[in-house]
């Protein structure tokens, strides 16, 4: 059946308070992309928008919410990041029929 607004399909999802909070889970890129010291460690009592201005300051630059971040996404890794996630996107993991079991993302086999 297809609603008012034209779409056949409807998913709500759970949503993330700042994509930051999904950017930090690609740590390897971020601490590379700001010439940290690879045994750099991301302090788990901070949101990810802190711990990014933190470890921005801490390599002498200015994360700024908001601002500029096209050199920072290209190096991301989005496979780390949607894996760790793809539990809280079930439905929509589901739908494009990727496996979301134990915490992993995985193209069902047909």
């Amino acid at each position: 059946m297809v609603s008012e607004n034209g779409f056949s399909h409807f998913l709500s999802i759970p949503v993330v308070r700042n994509i930051e909070d999904l950017i930090i889970f690609s740590k390897k890129e971020i601490i590379s992309f700001l010439d940290l010291p690879k045994d750099y460690v991301i302090p788990k009592n901070l949101t990810g928008l802190e711990a990014l201005k933190k470890m921005y300051k801490q390599a002498g630059k200015f994360y700024i919410k908001g601002g500029k971040a096209e050199d920072l996404l290209k190096e991301l890794d989005y496979i780390s990041i949607a894996k760790k996630f793809c539990h809280t996107f079930e439905k929509l993991c589901s739908y494009f029929e990727f496996n979301c079991s134990k915490n992993l993302c995985k193209i069902r086999k047909k």
